[in-house]
Order: structure tokens, then C-alpha cells, then sequence
């Protein structure tokens, strides 16, 4: 058989199997802080008694040297976690870092390889055999040298480090876990003094003591709370609250604060352990803001030292059904108090600005009852104000008002209903005054919303435009008079034209006749026929063109437009012209091959033949009147030169104007409308005109149009 019984494997397995109930405890709350330690711990002493129970049952060599290399890798295990366990329990796992923690597990980590390693240089055992001692069969061996010199020295310093530390942390007075240290101290002690104590090399109570040991952790786990993180997290919490806390005892003196008491100076170390009235003289200024703290009451009080006001609020402290203290939490609301102060100071602006306003600001609730006016409503409209709060608004408008406020707060409540957040809104309506007046008004409103985004009233500004209305309402009837004169003058322009063709039809018929009279003799009077026949056409020309400039000057509507090459345009206005000006020579300078825009061609016809017509008003007779043609990719410009007189300068600006002359135009006829005209066909395309006076006397008249 491998295994035999014996009865003193009993308490190792006692031990493996309490410990081993208090890990699978410790692994169902692992997501808890230092919980991991404490269940490596446990694992440790587990794996480490059940092994040695094996080893002591088993009654082969290689069986107990197998159980052998287990339980010392189980009791390493236990040495690397028992260490970090107490600094995590006594709250000081934080200033130990990551080093610090790899250096304590070194030693047994060399000495878990050195194991492992150990039939190669036998530094840990040597001469291993079976030996019978009180009817067990165990292992004989001899230590090796690392085993004497090295391993045993550090186990024993290593455990009684966390006896002593454990017992300076229980003994501190503030430690909250002290409990939780003295069974760790406890469980430490127990298998280092049965290690101590053994009485064969061969045998050991170590295992069986751990049993003790599992007894010390059960009780500093369930009834110490050593994993319960509420004293921890109450500690915490009170020390890195920013709000200064004070607590005090039955007795009412100082028994602890935390930092932010300390930092705010509201309190100082000295004075623990005391009562507050009995630390200063009455007439100290301390002494009136500690008995401010010490009172029943909660009223805010103000610390003038350092500029803050503080609201306390106090809780009595309760272990089990007696009072042990008190609780005090001061509150800081310094930021409130500004808070209020800021709003105190708006709403007395508020007041102000509104009282003073001109325009009358008001306030309505839900049901359109008046719940604040401002004075300027009685200086417009004549109602005092306790005949205006509490009515409804809707008492001094017209009928028509009335149906437009109706319908549009139907409409406002429409899309609120349908999620929708309505604000701002502009009416104008009639409102009544005291003596039945009636006053246009302008009305802008805003909703108001309570906490939860209901509309709960509304408020806004009411302003007279009356004038406003009136001046509106002149407007209106200058546009229908404007309307009609138009219609009248387009009636009479339309008169003219015909009573002006049909003697001109007559004249040009009657020509027609008589040179078919002389048609066949060489009389002297074809020429002068031919002559009066030009006239003619000149005058019809010059009509036409008359026309459309006053119907051009007239139009107010979009103008009609269409892709022109410029070049075959020009060409065709240089023919007419010459037709009206036979006396004068004309040149025309295209600096470009092609280019189109898109105008009307007419009203630009009309544009090119005033430009011309100035050119032989204002230029010597039989001078030459010069026409260029440029072009970017953006604009084409048309250019208008002649050799005349001098410009005036000082009338460029204003040679656009209507009716407006030059001061060389004295002895010229014309009306002033002409480059105006221009100008306004010009702007309506797009374009501008430019004039530039350069030297030789030489005017030089532009105008550019956007590139189709």
C-alpha cells in the first residue's frame, strides 16, 4: 500500500481542511481590496498541512519526496503573501512600492529553485532515507548548507517581523483593524514557536499548529470584519472629505477632525480632549465662532479670518442604543452666498432697467392673467396698476387681437405637445387705453418653463408703434399714387408715340411719291429728297430711342436677358451711329477675340448710344470717337475715348446724379438723364462704369459687365 493511517496526521488535515474553507470564503469576495493576499494565504497553509499529512501517510521514499517539494512550495507561497496581507491590514501598502515587495519575495523564490533543483547540489536536504519513529514511517535527511546558514535564519526573522509590527500597529490608538492585527500576530507566532520547539528533525508540530492558526484567521475574519473594507473606507472617507469635520464626545469635547478642519483653521491639534467654551477667553473673537459650532443651531455664520460663511449640521453618534457624540459637518457656501448676492444685485438691475424702460416689460401666468406691469403701462395706456394684476390680458385688446393670441398660443401648445421647444414670438396687434384709445402695438414674448421644461407663463416687452403704423400706412398710399402716376405717364408716353408716327408715315409716303415722280429725270432734287429722307429716319430713330429710355428709367421689374457677342454688337451700334453723327469718324479697338455677356440687348443699346452721344457733344467736329473692347476672365469692359474739353474734375462724382450736368455742358443741349439712365441699366446688370480724365484732354468714359 502507498499510504498508512496514522493518528497524527489528523490535525494537519483539520488544519488544511479550516483553511481551506476559509480560501474558498475569501475567493467568492476576491473582488474586495487585500482580499487576493489573504486568499493566497490561505491556499498557502492549505496546500501546505494537506502535504505534509501525505507525506507523513505515505511509505515510499519518492512519495514523501514528492509531498516534500509540494508543501515547500505551499509554505513559500505562504511567506511571499503573509508580509503584504499586514501592510495591507495596518493601511500602509501604499508607501511600499513595487521593489519593495520583489525584494521580500527573493529569498523565497531562490529558495522554491534551490528546491525544485535539489538532487543536483543538495543545498536544502542531504541523505534522504525511511526512518521509523513511534510506529510512522518518515523521511530522514540532513539540511543542507543554504538550508542552515541562509533559509532558517530568514524564516524565523521573516515571522517575527510580522509578530512585532503587528503588535506596534494593534497597540497604536487610531489603528481601527486592531483586532484583525493580534490574530495575525496569532497566527504567526503559533507555527514559528512549533517549529522552534521540535523535537526530531524528522518530525514537526508546525502543520498542526497551523490548525490554531486557521482558528485565529476564521475570527479575525468573521468577527474582527478583516474583510470588510467599511472601517477602511469610513477612514478614508473622512480624511479626503473636503468639508471640514469635527466629532465630538458625550462630554462635548474635541475627540477627532479630519484634515479639512485642520487646513481651514478652524481647529488646531492642541485642542483635542478639550471642551471648545473652556479654550478661550469670552471676549476672544474664536470664541464666538467655536460657540457658534458648539450651539443647537444650524444658522449660517461667517468666518471673517478667512472670508467663507459655513453652515453646520450635526448628527448625534449611536453605539447600539446610547449617544457616545456627536458628529458636526460644516458646510462650505461661501459660493452660494456670492451666488445670492449676484442674483439679489440682478434682479434689483432688473428692476431698475425695467421701471425706467420706455417700452412696458410684463408678466403673465399660464392662463394670461397680468402678474407684473411695469409704470411705463400707465404712462402709455392710463390704467393704474391695481386695475391691471390679476386681468386677464386679453381684457384690453381688440377682438382681432384676441383671435390672434388665441390661435397662436394654439399653435405654441401644438408643437409643444409634440416634443417640440417653442420660444420667442412677435405679434403686432391693437391694444385699448383707459379712455377707449386704440394703440398699435409691437409685442415680443418668451416663455417661461418650470424644472421640468413646462411652460408655466410667459414674459416679454410691449412697444407703441403707432407713429410707426401711421407712417406705414402714408407709405402705402404713396406707392398706390406712385402706381397710378405711372400708369397714367406710360399712357401719355404711349399717346405721343403714335400721334409722333403717323405725320412722320405721312411726310416719309409722300417722299416716296415724289421721288418716284423724279425718279426717271435728273432733276436736282433727289439729293435733297434723299436728305429729307435721312432726317426722317434719324427723327424715328431718335424717338424710339427716347421711348425706351424713359420706359427703361420707369421699369422696376427683372430685366430680361440674354447671351451677346460683344463684338458683332458693337459693329451693329457703330453702323446706326453713323447713320445719326454721318460727320464724325468712328474706331472701333477689340483687345480681345471674343467675348458674350448676358444683358438685354435694347437697354444696352441704349447704354452704348448715350455714351456715343456725349463723345460728339463734348469733342471737337470731325474728331475721331474711339471705342475699345477688353475682357478677363471675369468682366468685360467697354471703353468710350474722345478728344474734348477738359472734364471737370470735381464733378465725377456727381455726373451720375439725375439731371445733373457738367459745368462745361453750359452752351451744350441735353436734359441730365442720360448718364444716370445709363448707370442704372448698367447696375441692374451687374456691372459699374468707371471714368478715368487723363492727360491731352482726353475722357475716357467705362463701363463692365460680368462675363457670360
Amino acid at each position: 500500500m502507498p499510504f498508512y493511517f496514522t493518528p497524527y496526521i489528523i490535525l494537519p488535515l483539520l488544519s488544511a481542511l479550516l483553511n481551506g474553507a476559509i480560501a474558498v470564503y475569501a475567493y467568492r469576495r476576491r473582488y474586495k481590496h487585500s482580499v487576493s493576499w489573504f486568499l493566497w494565504l490561505e491556499i498557502g497553509i492549505s496546500g501546505w498541512a494537506l502535504s505534509y499529512s501525505l507525506n507523513t501517510a505515505s511509505t515510499t521514499l519518492a512519495l514523501k519526496h514528492l509531498f516534500w517539494i509540494s508543501g515547500s512550495i505551499f509554505f513559500h507561497i505562504t511567506l511571499c503573501t503573509l508580509f503584504p496581507l499586514f501592510l495591507t491590514v495596518m493601511g500602509r501598502e501604499k508607501p511600499f512600492s513595487r521593489l519593495m515587495l520583489a525584494l521580500m519575495w527573493f529569498m523565497p523564490v531562490i529558495a522554491t529553485v534551490l528546491l525544485l533543483t535539489n538532487d543536483l547540489h543538495g543545498l536544502i536536504r542531504q541523505s534522504m532515507h525511511l526512518v521509523s519513529i513511534k510506529d510512522m514511517l518518515l523521511m530522514g535527511f540532513q539540511h543542507g548548507s543554504y538550508q542552515k546558514a541562509v533559509q532558517m535564519p530568514y524564516i524565523y526573522l521573516y515571522f517575527l517581523t510580522v509578530i512585532l509590527f503587528s503588535i506596534i500597529g494593534a497597540l497604536n490608538p487610531k489603528q481601527s483593524n486592531r483586532g484583525s492585527l493580534i490574530m495575525i500576530a496569532l497566527a504567526s507566532s503559533l507555527p514559528l514557536a512549533a517549529e522552534a520547539i521540535k523535537f526530531t528533525p524528522e518530525w514537526s508540530f508546525t502543520t498542526s499548529a497551523t490548525l490554531i492558526s486557521g482558528i485565529c484567521y476564521w475570527r479575525a475574519v468573521f468577527h474582527h470584519q478583516l474583510l470588510n473594507l467599511v472601517p477602511v473606507a469610513g477612514i478614508t472617507l473622512f480624511n479626503q472629505m473636503p468639508e471640514p469635520v469635527i466629532i465630538f464626545d458625550i462630554n462635548g469635547r474635541i475627540s477627532e477632525c479630519n484634515k479639512a478642519a485642520l487646513d481651514n483653521k478652524l481647529l488646531s491639534p492642541t485642542m483635542f480632549g478639550k471642551s471648545l467654551d473652556r479654550q478661550f477667553p469670552p471676549d476672544d473673537p474664536m470664541y464666538e465662532k467655536l460657540s457658534i459650532l458648539t450651539s443647537g443651531k444650524d444658522d449660517l455664520f461667517y468666518d471673517s479670518d478667512h472670508d467663507k460663511w459655513w453652515r453646520p449640521s450635526k448628527t448625534i453618534l449611536y453605539k447600539g442604543s446610547s449617544a457616545v457624540g456627536q458628529i458636526m459637518v460644516l458646510h462650505d457656501v461661501s459660493s452660494l452666498k456670492q451666488a445670492q448676492e449676484k442674483l439679489r444685485l440682478g434682479e434689483e438691475r432688473f428692476r431698475r432697467l425695467t421701471e425706467e424702460s420706455p417700452d412696458i416689460v410684463w408678466e403673465v401666468d399660464n392662463n394670461f392673467c397680468i402678474t407684473y406691469v411695469n409704470k411705463a403701462d400707465q404712462l402709455m395706456r392710463g390704467f393704474p396698476l391695481d386695475e391691471v394684476l390679476g386681468q386677464p390680458v386679453t381684457r384690453f385688446l381688440t377682438e382681432e387681437g384676441k383671435e390672434l393670441i388665441s390661435s397662436k398660443h394654439a399653435e405654441r401648445m401644438k408643437d409643444e405637445s409634440q416634443g417640440l421647444i417653442t420660444g420667442a414670438a412677435r405679434y403686432e396687434m391693437q391694444m385699448l387705453s383707459k379712455e377707449g384709445q386704440l394703440y398699435w402695438t409691437e409685442t415680443r414674448s418668451n416663455p417661461l418653463r418650470n424644472a421640468h421644461g413646462i411652460i408655466t407663463g410667459f414674459i416679454g416687452v410691449t412697444r407703441d408703434i403707432t407713429v410707426r403704423k401711421d407712417e406705414e400706412k402714408r407709405l402705402q398710399q404713396l406707392l398706390v399714387f406712385e402706381k397710378e402716376l405711372r400708369f397714367e405717364l406710360g399712357s401719355f408716353l404711349s399717346m405721343i408715340s403714335h400721334e409722333y408716327r403717323t405725320p412722320l408715315s405721312i411726310i416719309r409716303t409722300n417722299l416716296d411719291l415724289i421721288d418716284l415722280i423724279f425718279s426717271d429725270s435728273k432733276s436736282e432734287c433727289s439729293p435733297k429728297i434723299a436728305a429729307m429722307r435721312v432726317g426722317i429716319n434719324r427723327l424715328v430713330e431718335l424717338l424710339d430711342v427716347s421711348m425706351n429710355q424713359l420706359k427703361a428709367s420707369m421699369s422696376s421689374h427683372d430685366i430680361t436677358t440674354k447671351q451677346i457677342p460683344l463684338i458683332p454688337f458693337i459693329d451693329e451700334v457703330l453702323d446706326e451711329s453713323e447713320s445719326f453723327w454721318p460727320e464724325r469718324a468712328f474706331l472701333f479697338l477689340p483687345r480681345t477675340n471674343s467675348v458674350n455677356v448676358l444683358a438685354d440687348k435694347p437697354q444696352l443699346k441704349i447704354v452704348m448710344l448715350n455714351l456715343l452721344e456725349n463723345a460728339c457733344k463734348y469733342s471737337p467736329p470731325k474728331t475721331e470717337i474711339i471705342v475699345e473692347l477688353e475682357a478677363d476672365a471675369n468682366f468685360a469692359t467697354i471703353s468710350v475715348f474722345d478728344k474734348g474739353e477738359d472734364f471737370p474734375k470735381n464733378n465725377s462724382n456727381n455726373i451720375f446724379n439725375i439731371f445733373e450736368r457738367g459745368n462745361n455742358s453750359i452752351y451744350t443741349t441735353g436734359s441730365g438723364i442720360g448718364l444716370w439712365l445709363s448707370k442704372r441699366i448698367i447696375t441692374r446688370h451687374g456691372g459699374e462704369f468707371i471714368i478715368d480724365i487723363g492727360n491731352e484732354s482726353k475722357t475716357k468714359i467705362s463701363f463692365k459687365l460680368p462675363v457670360a
